[in-house]
Order: C-alpha cells, then sequence, then structure tokens
C-alpha cells in the first residue's frame, strides 16, 4: 500500500492532536513516541489513507499494533499511570506466579515463592495481577529483576548480619513516590506492603513496621436514615441502582454485568423477589441472591419506561444502563450513587451498599450463607462450595429483607393508593413519583402503579 509522503514529525502532530481527548491517549501518546519515526509513520499514515476522519473505532488498532510492538521488543511503555515499567519483565513475572508444570523452571523462583506465600490468604486473581505490577514497577526503578533484588538482599545478610539493604530499598522507593510523584500516602503504603510481602517470603525480614498514614478511612455502611432520604430524591434509574446494590450486597463489576436473562424467569412469572445467581469476576465464585421486593418493583418500572421507549428487551439487555442507553459500567454506578449521595449530604458508594449487607446479615444467617450470597470466597474451600437451592436461599434472604430494605421498613403503617391506567399514561405516572406495581394480562393494555396515600 503506498505510504503518503508526509513527514513523520507532520503525521505525529495531526495523529496527537486527533486523539488526545479519549481514554487512550496517554498510553498512544507515549507509547508512539518510542517507535522508530519509519515504523510510527507507516502504521498511523495507512490508517489515515484508509480512513481519512480516523473515526474512534479504528483506534483500538493502532493501540493494539503499538503495544505488540512494544512487547515484542520488550520496550517500556508508560501507562496513565506515573510509574512506567518494563512489559516484557512484567509478562515474566506474571508467567512465574502461573502454576508450574513437572519440571517447569520459573523465569524468577523468587517470585514464585512469594506467590505460594500470598495466595494462601487471596484467592482473587486481581491481587495477583496488582501485585505482579508493582513488582514490575519496583524493579524498573531499582533497575534490577526479582531474583537479583533477593540475592542482593541476601548476600548484605551474610556480609553484615544488621544490613538493611532491602529495608533501606524500600524506603526509598516510598519516599520517591511520596514526594517526587505526589502519590497519597496512603497508596504508598499499599506498594509498601506488597514489597515487603516478597522481602519477608524470599527469608528476608524488614525491622520496622510499615509506615503510618496520616489519617485511616474506615467505610462505614450508611444509615437506613440516609438510605431513605437519598432515594428519595433519586430518578428512576438511581432508584434501581440504589435498590439492586443494597438487596445482592455484590461487587459493582457484578452489579453492572447483570443481564434481562438473569431474572428472566422470575420477572416473567410475576415473581415478588428476583432470584439472581451470577460468577463473581473477581473471586471468580457463584454467588445466589434475591433483588428484594423494592427491588423488583423498580425493575419492573425501568424495564416499562424503556419498552415504551421503543426499546427491545432481550436476555442480553442490561439491567442497568448509562445516560447513552448502554451499558453502566462500574465507574458509572460509582459515580451514580456517589451523586446521589452527595445530592443529600451522604456519602455513598456501592462499596457502601456491600459493607452494609455484610454488617446485616453474618450475625443473622450466619458466616458462610451471608459468603454465598455475597460472592465472597470460603476460606478452605475455595471455587468449588455448594450452593443452597432456590427455596433454601430464599428462606435466608426472608430472614434478612425486613432489616435490609430501605423504604419498606420507614413506610411500615402507611397506606398505598393504587390506580389502574393505561400502558400509555405510565411514564406520567412515574414523573409524578408513582411505581409500577404490575401489568394486567388481559391484553388491555392496561397497568397498576400505587403510591404513598
Amino acid at each position: 500500500m503506498r505510504t503518503p509522503d508526509w513527514g513523520g514529525a507532520r503525521i505525529r502532530d495531526r495523529f496527537l492532536s486527533l486523539w488526545t481527548p479519549h481514554r487512550h491517549s496517554i498510553i498512544l501518546a507515549r507509547g508512539y513516541k518510542q517507535l522508530p519515526v519509519s515504523l510510527a509513520t507507516y502504521i498511523v499514515a495507512r490508517e489515515m489513507e484508509s480512513y481519512p476522519d480516523l473515526e474512534p473505532f479504528y483506534l483500538q488498532n493502532i493501540v493494539t499494533r503499538l503495544k505488540t510492538y512494544a512487547i515484542t521488543n520488550q520496550r517500556t511503555l508508560r501507562r496513565t499511570s506515573k510509574l512506567p515499567y518494563n512489559i516484557g519483565l512484567l509478562e515474566r513475572i506474571r508467567g512465574s506466579m502461573r502454576v508450574p508444570k513437572p519440571g517447569e523452571r520459573a523465569a524468577f523462583e523468587s517470585v514464585r515463592t512469594w506467590h505460594r506465600e500470598f495466595s494462601k490468604a487471596t484467592g482473587s486473581k486481581r491481587t495477583k495481577e496488582e501485585y505482579a505490577k508493582r513488582m514490575a514497577q519496583f524493579c524498573h526503578w531499582s533497575a534490577g529483576d526479582p531474583d537479583q533484588l533477593a540475592t542482593s538482599a541476601r548476600d548484605a545478610l551474610k556480609s553484615d548480619p544488621g544490613s538493611h539493604w532491602a529495608e533501606d530499598l524500600v524506603d526509598d522507593y516510598f519516599t520517591y513516590m511520596e514526594q517526587e510523584l505526589s502519590y497519597a500516602r496512603k497508596s504508598c503504603s499499599t506498594f509498601y506492603g506488597t514489597l515487603r510481602g516478597f522481602f519477608r517470603s524470599n527469608g528476608i525480614i524488614f525491622v520496622k513496621k510499615s509506615p503510618k498514614q496520616w489519617a485511616e478511612r474506615r467505610i462505614r455502611p450508611p444509615v437506613r436514615a440516609d438510605l431513605v432520604r437519598a432515594r428519595l430524591a433519586a430518578p428512576l434509574e438511581g432508584r434501581l441502582a440504589m435498590d439492586v446494590c443494597n438487596s445482592l450486597g455484590w461487587r459493582r463489576e457484578d452489579i453492572v454485568g447483570l443481564s434481562y436473562l438473569h431474572v428472566r424467569a422470575d420477572y416473567e412469572a410475576g415473581e415478588d423477589r428476583l432470584y439472581v445467581v451470577f460468577r463473581s469476576q473477581k473471586e471468580e465464585v457463584w454467588a445466589a441472591n434475591f433483588i428484594g421486593r423494592e427491588g423488583t418493583q423498580t425493575l419492573g418500572a425501568s424495564l416499562e419506561r424503556r419498552r415504551l421507549a421503543g426499546e427491545e428487551i432481550h436476555d442480553d439487555t442490561p439491567l442497568l444502563t448509562n445516560p447513552r442507553g448502554g451499558r453502566m459500567t462500574p465507574d458509572d454506578l460509582t459515580r451514580l450513587v456517589s451523586d446521589l449521595g452527595r445530592a443529600t449530604g451522604t456519602h455513598l458508594t456501592p462499596t457502601h451498599f456491600r459493607k452494609r449487607f455484610r454488617m446485616i446479615a453474618e450475625p443473622i444467617i450466619g458466616l458462610n450463607p451471608t459468603k454465598r450470597m455475597g460472592g465472597w470466597k470460603l476460606e478452605g474451600v475455595g471455587e468449588a462450595y455448594y450452593l443452597p437451592s432456590r427455596e433454601e436461599s430464599l428462606g435466608l434472604f426472608l430472614q434478612i429483607e425486613g432489616v435490609l430494605a430501605i423504604e419498606e421498613i420507614a413506610t411500615v403503617g402507611k397506606k398505598l393508593e393504587q390506580k389502574v391506567v393505561h400502558e400509555d399514561e405510565l411514564e406520567r405516572y412515574l414523573i409524578d413519583g408513582w411505581l409500577f406495581k404490575a401489568a394486567l394480562n388481559n391484553g388491555s393494555g392496561k397497568v397498576v402503579v400505587e403510591r404513598e396515600a
């Protein structure tokens, strides 16, 4: 394919100016500048010649080529983080954390030893990935690989039993992150704990304690009064997000992954509570729980509004959508819930609902049932644990629903007013504060709505 006769600098300037607003711009800009001008010119010019307007869809192709080139040549590709790392080294660290085949040697035996130790405390693959990335960033800063660092620390101890070589090195890294890169002290302490665990698993014990944080933030589960105030002020989609987070107690990644298929059987059967079974993305364990009565009503109102707007509901239709109509991301969910809390003076996130669920459920139904419902991994069992049947799960959920519910407890004893209206009028009633109750399955196109009398 003919390459346009453009200078490398001109292509670079045009390319970077086009893509600066996009989320991959920093990755792309920093990676692009490390490529030879001839290769980068060819990659970008070929895309520009084929697609002069450079639609966003084709950005992924370019990013993939740049990443592949950087990985193949083991070049340092800076991410949005201030800490660079060598991608080739990161891949070797990840490989050392995999389960070895018989007779297979790891690229870094020190990393394999470390992985054996911390994997006993956590089964999360996300934790393993974070640890691998932090180790790669530390190795890039210290100009060594994990085995070299562990060996140097042991040699320093042999020559001087009172040596604090590894501890001093990690202290210097902590200071570098805090003072030079302006990282939050809490983030620096997290890195410090990771590196301390690496050296400890390889026989190097730190004498001093981990650096203290200036302030410790503990997640306080919200009280019902705060939730009632936030829910009353929320629009329909905000109430749905709150109800689903509150009933399930799952992580935000799992909640936004829910589709109509997960609730279809109970919803179409007209059940008051919707049984949901989902595989947790972080722990990779199955969780079985219910969306309570208030969440079921809110979900019904949301689906009816979307149908009236012309949307077709299929099995892969997301339960939670962003303002653009697409599937909500974890960050979208956090932003929505946080905004609802902020509007009423309450600090609120999906994590607060998760903490609240465990705080309420564990004293009532016990530790293991709570973990099965909320998607926590059971100690000593791992992924293969018994999930109770729907009937057993419902019995457990009914024990906690009265305490867990947001508004039902606050409105006990209040009379409800109901109306039968045509579905064409539903949106107007929803705006006026009515809640969708049920649809009449007699072909009349009428639905039941209710509100407090």
